[in-house]
């Protein structure tokens, strides 16, 4: 790196020192073997230095060098200037930066100028190595200076380029820089450099921001009249090696953070595949799903015996799907939310007229009303006239029950129902019904339980004994009885007061679920049991009060 322009003054005031010092001609050269600093007495014809020069030699070898008379060096006799040269000594020390030579002082010496300070060439050499140091400290100081300059326009590009609204401030609050997208949030126009930022928002929070002895990250809410902003400000001090700190401010408004929000909500489906449920499902079902997924189809329904599959089945088509890259929201149905439901289904800002592509996955749609359902169905009709079918909204309707019995007992929409039918995804097997299918998932999560727990592996499969009960477990109930069993090594062992029998817990199932509401027949579906067995049971259970 040369130092030309406004350095180069301050390098000829060590040159002029060094020279009034020593009463000779003095050159300094920075790596590159450019003059960066002279003072001459006698010459001034040295102006280009060359490889294979002393100076060049000094700087490759970085050690001092002192020839008291130039017929003594081989490169002085082969030089074509030799014969009008008039230096006749030269010494030379290396300017470093702790293990790097970074430039070179020469003293450039005519005959009897030569004669006298090699009498005392100890002396002159120290006294060169002292103002070698200086030179060096001046240097990297140059250095460290244009690194940051450059850093610095760097550091603005990035600012610039980012669509948060940044203030850059030192650590009184001085504004050193502020970006575009600040400028457009608060109407800038006038110039903001050097001004305080405690001028452009008096507040109280941004005033005790620096009168902190130790500054740190803070975030602040604010609602800002004058500015007319209302948001989060985010306050990042920024420490550097030196021990200085400067102060990055960030302006976001509520609205953006908001929406920001809801595009990161659409982000739930991109993690699961089709061969993530390989252990969960059969073939046969996930084979179906990919046919549907790959569709042009603006309504499917999924239709499993537990809903946790369901969700994870709809996440996998949404990513086997043409719509893979767009939106994908998840709603839970309730008839609770009443008219709430509507707007957020329905209205100007509802999901429908904002998801213009993308997945939107149901749950329930037995939990809707009636009068949501028909319209549910007046607006999928209307969806599915579209002639653009590839790559835009889908709506996936997902439940573990029965929707026949709802219908019978008229407490769901015939044309929803119908809709729904030519595009189910039947229930096929998953782990809760296929034997094979539960033992091969609860092997399959033992082993990687105790490789996360680092447990040996010991290679029993603790649930084949008792899968019956434990297959009519939801899969994320099942996932955490299976990770106790891992680390308790085993089933816990009933006890002899306090546990109760696997009788005792189908008692208990049974009458939960009629407690919530559940047919016979969703009842004898999730016990996995025939009708004259439930018959049975509820007789025993009157008995027994």
């Amino acid at each position: 790196m040369g130092y030309a322009g406004e350095l180069r003054t301050e390098f000829d005031d060590f040159a002029r020192a060094i020279s009034d010092v020593v009463s000779t001609d003095v050159i300094i050269t920075d790596k590159s073997m450019r003059i960066i600093g002279s003072a001459f007495q006698y010459f001034s014809l040295y102006q280009d230095i060359k490889v294979g020069s002393l100076i060049g030699e000094v700087l490759y070898n970085g050690k001092d060098l002192l020839v008291e008379h130039k017929r003594e060096k081989k490169s002085c006799r082969l030089c074509a200037e030799y014969a009008k040269c008039k230096m006749e000594a030269f010494i030379g020390v290396p300017i470093r930066d702790r293990i790097r030579t970074i430039g070179v002082i020469a003293l450039i010496l005519p005959k009897d100028k030569g004669r006298e300070l090699f009498r005392k060439r100890d002396s002159t050499v120290t006294f060169m190595h002292s103002m070698a140091e200086l030179i060096a400290s001046k240097i990297h100081s140059s250095q460290r200076s244009k690194i940051m300059e450059e850093k610095n326009a760097e550091l603005r590009g990035i600012l610039d380029a980012n669509p948060i609204a940044n203030v850059y401030t030192d650590c009184f609050g001085t504004i050193l820089f502020v970006n575009e997208a600040f400028k457009r949030l608060f109407f800038v126009t006038e110039e903001l450099l050097g001004s305080h930022i405690q001028e452009l928002f008096p507040y109280d929070y941004i005033r005790r921001i620096f009168q902190k002895r130790e500054l740190k990250p803070e975030m602040l809410k604010a609602a800002a009249e004058r500015n007319q902003f209302y948001g989060i400000i985010n306050v990042e001090p920024i420490h550097d090696e030196l021990g200085m700190t400067t102060v990055l401010f960030s302006f976001r408004r509520y609205g953006e953070i908001q929406s920001e929000s809801a595009q990161f909500d659409f982000a739930n489906g991109s993690c699961v595949t089709f061969d993530f449920l390989e252990e969960i499902c059969t073939a046969e079902l996930l084979e179906e799903a990919a046919r549907f997924a790959r569709s042009e189809e603006r309504l499917l329904y999924i239709n499993t015996d537990d809903n946790e599959i369901n969700e994870m089945l709809a996440k996998a088509m949404h990513n086997e799907s043409a719509q893979k890259l767009k939106d994908f929201f998840i709603m839970h149905s309730s008839s609770l939310y009443r008219d709430y439901l509507s707007e957020y289904l329905f209205g100007e800002n509802g999901l429908l007229k904002n998801m213009e592509d993308g997945t939107l996955v149901i749950h329930h749609p037995e939990r809707m009303q009636l009068y949501y359902q028909k319209k549910l169905a007046r607006y999928i009709a209307s969806l599915q006239k579209q002639k653009d079918a590839a790559g835009s909204l889908r709506i996936i309707l997902c439940t573990e029950r029965d929707l026949g019995e709802y219908l019978e007992d008229g407490r769901f929409e015939r044309e929803l129902y119908e809709m729904m039918q030519k595009n189910r995804i039947s229930p096929g097997k998953t782990l809760h019904s296929d034997s094979e299918l539960f033992k091969r998932y609860t092997r399959s999560m033992t082993e990687y339980y105790q490789k996360l727990y680092k447990i040996e592996q010991r290679g029993e499969n603790y649930f084949e004994p008792v899968q019956m009960e434990y297959m009519r477990m939801g899969v994320n109930e099942l996932n955490l009885q299976i990770e106790r069993a891992v680390t308790e090594g085993g089933l816990r062992e009933e006890k002899k007061s306090g546990e109760i029998s696997l009788k005792e817990y189908e008692q208990n199932r049974i009458r939960e679920m009629l407690n919530i509401g559940k047919t016979q027949k969703e009842i004898c579906r999730a016990l996995a049991i025939s009708r004259s067995t439930l018959n049975r049971r509820l007789g025993r259970m009157r008995e027994l009060r």
